[in-house]
């Protein structure tokens, strides 16, 4: 997989005046802020820009734990902020199977399950309300399905 360079990413976000603004909101200079969307490469000097820097904290979180799961916060935060949700790859086998299949399969199923329950707790049993469990059971649900269909998002992209 090929991600883009930090410094891409800032040349996409920024649009005219933006630099000036948040390099007010940090104090930084301008300058520093329009070369973090510039190629480090092509310049005689380097900036280290926010993107660089959480990429770091990462690094040193996977190098001292061996996986990067104490960096998982940092990832939920961040999703939370922009509204969505952070759900971490599962590690994908290379050598998937029939039963792997049945098994992402079978989770699949047993989400869908309890939506349906949670639907009809809420619309026909207790209308308009979901239980604190209710709410563990379907949250814990949704995040095997998307784990399960993530694993075989990454299985079908190594084909």
């Amino acid at each position: 997989m090929s991600y883009k360079k930090s410094w891409e990413i800032f040349g996409e976000i920024f649009q005219w005046g933006d630099g000036k603004r948040l390099a007010y909101k940090l104090g930084v200079t301008s300058d520093a802020v329009t070369r973090w969307g510039r190629n480090p490469e092509k310049s005689d000097v380097s900036y280290n820009n926010p993107l660089d820097r959480l990429a770091s904290l990462i690094d040193l979180i996977k190098e001292t734990d061996g996986v990067p799961n104490r960096a998982y916060p940092i990832c939920v935060w961040l999703a939370e902020l922009l509204g969505g949700t952070f759900v971490p790859h599962s590690p994908v086998k290379s050598n998937v199977d029939n039963g792997a299949l049945l098994h992402i399969a079978a989770v699949l199923h047993e989400a869908s399950e309890v939506v349906e329950s949670m639907r009809m707790a809420y619309f026909e049993q207790s209308p308009g309300k979901i239980t604190t469990a209710e709410r563990a059971q379907i949250f814990k649900e949704i995040n095997s399905a998307i784990q399960a269909l993530l694993s075989l998002k990454s299985w079908i992209d190594k084909q």
